[in-house]
């Protein structure tokens, strides 16, 4: 049973939700934060979280999406950076709730019924709390992923 779980088959949503992240991320000195968008598993943003916290001089990482018309998020920290917990308070602000540990953490905000544009709103405050919280307000943020020609 246990081998079943550790290669269970992935359906081909869950690589296509995977790379829309990767392109849409951005790193601001230490941080990194990825916008996965509406996702059908919940579960994907802890996991492209825990992904990109092993990036190379990483050391925190926000990522959010949309699932049943709330705005989750996930928060990894390194240990050396930690309290992911009380940075996921500040990013959940008033609006949602939150709560973690030293390195990773999570939190939702409940969207207004049928406001798509609510996502959008909330997703940029939370990503500047976040920076805020984590002192990157004033790095210019760079993608993750270039964009280059790929040659066969």
């Amino acid at each position: 049973m246990l081998s079943r779980i550790e290669h269970e088959r992935i359906p081909t949503s869950y690589f296509q939700l995977l790379a829309n992240a990767l392109a849409r991320a951005e790193v601001c000195g230490t941080a990194v934060v990825a916008e996965l968008g509406p996702t059908d598993n919940p579960d994907m943003i802890g996991e492209v979280a825990d992904l990109l916290i092993r990036k190379e001089a990483t050391e925190q990482v926000l990522c959010y999406g949309l699932h049943d018309e709330k705005m989750l998020f996930s928060i990894r920290t390194s240990e050396t950076a930690g309290d992911a917990g009380k940075i996921a308070r500040r990013v959940a602000g008033r609006k949602g709730t939150a709560g973690g540990h030293n390195t990773f953490a999570g939190g939702q905000i409940q969207l207004t019924k049928g406001r798509a544009d609510d996502y959008t709103a909330i997703g940029g405050e939370i990503t500047a709390r976040f920076k805020r919280a984590v002192d990157v307000q004033h790095v210019p943020a760079e993608k993750l992923i270039k964009e280059r020609t790929l040659k066969s």
